[in-house]
């Protein structure tokens, strides 16, 4: 099923996540042709040397050609579910990981899970079901937020008014 959708108004495109097969498409709006697809059994890209494929995943933020993706993964991953963000060359239709975020606290989430910019340097993660919330500066834990076992937060943003 699709589980996360980003619309680019410049490239006039939809990007969407499918966690049932693994894979991020992008989709041009006015005609709905699928442009290319990221992971899965069909992927249009190649994965470099080193570079994780896509996993279990929900929301994401695409800007350019940076893919910054919030991976569920499974129980047994080491450290948790994590942020992953790929440079994808439409060129070459390689995707290369640039980095990873591990949170410390190596929380898993079956489900949901967010990521978004507050800044360049400013990641702001959602460990949804697992109740946990960071705010990270290069790459750096600079805020959490905790909930008591059982409680989720399914998805969040981050404002810095709320009168704008």
């Amino acid at each position: 099923h699709a589980n996360a959708i980003n619309f680019d108004e410049e490239e006039d495109a939809y990007y969407v996540g499918m966690i049932g097969i693994t894979a991020i498409l992008k989709i041009d709006r006015s005609t709905g042709e699928t442009l290319w697809t990221l992971g899965g059994e069909n992927s249009d890209f190649t994965f470099a040397e080193g570079t994780e494929e896509l996993a279990l995943h929900h929301n994401f933020d695409i800007t350019d050609n940076l893919l910054t993706i919030f991976i569920n993964g499974a129980e047994t991953d080491v450290g948790g579910s994590r942020v992953v963000q790929y440079e994808l060359d439409e060129e070459t239709m390689i995707a290369t990981e640039v980095w990873r975020y591990v949170s410390e606290a190596s929380p898993w989430v079956y489900a949901l899970g967010d990521t978004s910019f507050i800044s360049d340097d400013i990641l702001h993660v959602t460990f949804s079901t697992a109740g946990y919330v960071e705010q990270v500066e290069n790459g750096v834990p600079t805020w959490t937020l905790t909930a008591p076992l059982g409680v989720a937060f399914g998805y969040s943003n981050f404002y810095e008014s709320m009168y704008q």
